[in-house]
């Protein structure tokens, strides 16, 4: 399993509300570089922090052999 894979975090959400716990959870693995998937109306979406190199990497990576903008 590829580094980005095994740092993927996957955040289940059931309302609209989110804890402020889970907020600072978040924040914290966002900063340290990790990946996120949300949903999106079609399909789910992956996210990070656009101002971390390692994020992007991560996300590139994951992305890597299909012609879209990281």
């Amino acid at each position: 399993m590829t580094d980005a894979l095994q740092t993927a975090f996957y955040i289940m959400l059931f309302s609209r509300i989110i804890a402020a716990s889970a907020q600072r959870k978040l924040s914290v693995y966002l900063k340290k570089g990790g990946l996120v998937a949300y949903p999106t109306e079609s399909c789910y979406g992956l996210g990070c922090l656009p101002t971390l190199a390692k994020a992007l990497g991560k996300l590139a990576h994951l992305k890597k052999g299909r012609n879209t903008r990281v």
